[in-house]
Order: C-alpha cells, then sequence, then structure tokens
C-alpha cells in the first residue's frame, strides 16, 4: 500500500515530515485540430491560443501524454527539488 506524504505521523516508531517536491515537468502535449491550411503556423498558433486551457484538467489529449511522462518526471526528481514543510 502506497503512503502519502502527510502531517507528521508516527508509523510503527518512524517519525514522518511532510515536504514539498517540485517535480521537474518538460513534456509535449498532441492535440488534434481542425484547420483551413495545415501550413499555415500563424492559424495553427491562433486556434490552440484560443484554446481555454482552465479546461485541461478535462481534456484527454492533455493528460494522454502527462501520463505516459510521469514516471521520467518523477525519476529526475533530485534533492534540490525537495524542501521540508514547516506547519
Amino acid at each position: 500500500m502506497m503512503k502519502h506524504a502527510s502531517d507528521d505521523e508516527s508509523d510503527n516508531g518512524n517519525c514522518r515530515t511532510k515536504v514539498r517536491v517540485r517535480v521537474p515537468v518538460k513534456f509535449e502535449v498532441d492535440y488534434v485540430i481542425e484547420v483551413n491550411n495545415p501550413d499555415d503556423v500563424d492559424e495553427i498558433q491562433e486556434i490552440l491560443l484560443d484554446t481555454d486551457a482552465s479546461r485541461w484538467e478535462s481534456d484527454p489529449q492533455f493528460y494522454e501524454r502527462l501520463g505516459d511522462d510521469w514516471y521520467y518526471f518523477v525519476r529526475n526528481i533530485t534533492k534540490e527539488h525537495i524542501e521540508k514543510v514547516v506547519s
């Protein structure tokens, strides 16, 4: 069973500490969109800029690639990405 970093708690005598971790995420997202001219980069950029980024949380095209790359992102965490959370 996976345990999550939560408030300090005792676990079989071990003291747990809450930490904040910056996961170094760098990835690409593939989108399928309809355009008038597939060679017109300006048109493509305009359509993508008009996409409501606040709705990405429910957009399967966004999360499809993120899910594929999550393991890679986590494996690249270093001590510099971690800080103790002071309550």
